[in-house]
């Protein structure tokens, strides 16, 4: 699927399909190259949620993920509409990209070091806990990394 510009008497939204990321039919919308609504892509100081279950509907070693929100910050919004959270700016998408990045390496690391998904997903969660303290849902943390352990990708 390609991207399609709407006209909205004034104000041009284009739509963007990005998936898979967060779900196999990401999309997002930008308003006059300045409004992003990111859907699920972004939560303001929320965990987000990496598929725990089989079958995966994503790229589960967060690659894919983590290139749309990069592709994202390189559109430059001003302001960035979340799924769920406060409107906000560019750095939420910067955030949610670091906190994959961080956990999918030290998940990799770890695993290439013979650490088991039980041993990384509790060393995960403590290390993304102290490092995001102010955000939501660390239940998602050791889901996460499980599921990156289950990958088994390569940092």
């Amino acid at each position: 699927m390609r991207s399609a510009e709407l006209d909205l008497g004034g104000r041009v939204a284009e739509l963007r399909p990005v998936g898979p990321a967060h779900t196999a039919s990401d999309q997002t919308v930008l308003v006059d190259g300045r409004v992003l609504f990111g859907g699920d892509l972004l939560e303001t100081r929320i965990f987000p949620i990496v598929p725990y279950f089989p079958p995966y509907d994503t790229d589960v070693d967060g690659d894919r993920w983590s290139m749309v929100l990069g592709e994202l910050l390189a559109l430059g919004p001003d302001i960035v509409v979340p799924g769920h959270g406060e409107v906000t700016d560019a750095a939420l998408i910067r955030d949610v990209r670091d906190y994959l990045v961080c956990v999918r390496a030290e998940t990799y690391r770890m695993r290439a070091d013979g650490a088991t998904a039980d041993e990384t997903a509790a060393a995960v969660d403590r290390a993304a806990r102290a490092r995001w303290s102010t955000w939501e849902r660390p239940e998602w943390i050791g889901l996460a990394a499980r599921a990156f352990h289950a990958a088994g990708g390569a940092a």
